[in-house]
């Protein structure tokens, strides 16, 4: 089944169907330090999963092996939903649809590591990230474990959260979550100390546009009109040029260009 965010604002994902709950705790702390939700390694799109954060609601599933119980899940954030037992700092927990009572927690937001997964061995169109959390100790196996929760993200331009498996007897669950997140964002380089461009290899120095510009010291760009033999009177970034907007080099270029043809007709 798709995904749904619970909460008594009753707000809908896409086409899931929505599983409205009460929320006891008005919205998901804020953490001090969120770094743990970004993957920025050199040879790798940018990867930053704060933006999945929700804030008053929660992403919920419902099981597949008994319906009477959905998974509640926040990414990035502890959930919304607590009770006794899914207290402050759960991100993952089981909780039976008809009483409202959490009975697991999978997943303890202190706990995410997040990573880069290749099955093909090195990164590759097919790599995902993967966040792995912990939980409490797993009373159906006589606490001989921990609860435990995976969570693949994959690129996608719709977003939505799918159950993929789930392990009662061991307290294990597996989620997919796909979305445009999961796409990540290219590095920069910074060039001729002037500005930022994209690293098509992913292995600019800088993991965002904004750290390129904090060290760069990315200049605002100025502009030449040059006469091109095949087109003519155009615009063209110069670090020397009289413009400092694009808009004034046009108009300046225009009437170069009219100046000329009236010239030849002369």
């Amino acid at each position: 089944m798709a995904i749904a965010r619970s909460t008594r604002l009753c707000k809908a994902v896409a086409t899931a169907v929505l599983l409205c709950a009460p929320t006891v705790v008005a919205a998901a702390e804020d953490i001090d330090d969120d770094s743990f939700c970004m993957l920025s390694e050199p040879g790798f799109p940018t990867i930053d999963l704060r933006r999945l954060a929700l804030s008053g609601q929660d992403y919920a599933v419902t099981s597949h092996v008994n319906d009477q119980f959905d998974y509640v899940i926040n990414i990035c954030g502890q959930l919304s939903y607590q009770d006794d037992t899914c207290h402050a700092g759960s991100a993952v927990c089981e909780r039976h649809r008809r009483s409202d009572l959490a009975t697991t927690v999978l997943g303890y937001l202190g706990s995410t590591a997040l990573a880069w997964h290749h099955p093909d061995g090195a990164y590759t169109r097919n790599s995902s990230v993967r966040l792995a959390m912990t939980g409490e100790k797993c009373k159906a196996n006589n606490n001989l474990t921990d609860a435990s929760t995976v969570i693949h993200f994959m690129c996608s331009n719709k977003e939505f959260l799918v159950l993929q498996s789930e392990k009662p007897a061991a307290c294990q669950l597996e989620l997919l979550f796909f979305t445009a997140q999961a796409c990540g964002t290219p590095r920069y380089t910074c060039f001729n100390g002037t500005k930022c461009v994209e690293s098509n290899d992913n292995f600019g120095k800088y993991a965002t546009y904004d750290s390129c510009v904090a060290e760069c010291g990315v200049q605002p760009p100025r502009y030449s009109c040059i006469e091109d033999k095949a087109y003519g009177f155009q615009c063209a970034e110069d670090r020397q040029g009289r413009f400092g907007s694009f808009d004034g080099c046009t108009n300046a270029c225009s009437a170069a260009a009219e100046n000329h043809v009236g010239k030849s007709t002369v």
